[in-house]
């Protein structure tokens, strides 16, 4: 197996997680990263509502966007073996993708918001999609 064709299984093994399994991520995530800025930052409510769902449907429909036009560039010319047998790499890889795409999308808007750094930002991303990968692989065992 050639290590794009790992990166193809990777991406639509994610994709499939949070389609199927994985809603509850992007809803936990977005009320952790809610409640890190407004304690973290002196930012107003509404940006802080702003940035928080910007950066958790962008990311989502980036990562959307990537898997769909992977599984339709190659999804005739690939493999494709699952690993749901790790759900514990799944949920939590699931959780690093999503804060580097967030990341990413918030050093777009970050010249606007001076009371927060990037580097402040992707702390707060992690933490809060490090809570909600933990409670997401919690939820997928035991339901």
């Amino acid at each position: 197996m050639y290590l794009r064709d790992i990166i193809i299984n990777f991406i639509i093994d994610e994709w499939f997680y949070v389609l199927l399994r994985g809603k509850c991520h992007l809803f936990i995530a977005f009320f952790g990263l809610l409640f890190l800025l407004r304690v973290g930052t002196n930012l107003r409510i509404i940006s802080v509502v702003f940035i928080s769902l910007f950066t958790q449907v962008g990311a989502f429909l980036l990562f959307g966007g990537m898997a769909l036009s992977i599984g339709l560039g190659f999804g005739d010319s690939i493999v494709y073996k699952t690993s749901f047998a790790l759900p514990s790499v799944v949920c939590f890889s699931l959780g690093f993708l999503y804060t580097f795409l967030q990341t990413i999308l918030f050093s777009f808007c970050s010249w606007y918001y001076e009371k927060l750094t990037v580097n402040r930002f992707f702390i707060m991303s992690f933490l809060s999609n490090f809570f909600a990968s933990m409670i997401s692989y919690w939820l997928f065992i035991y339901s």
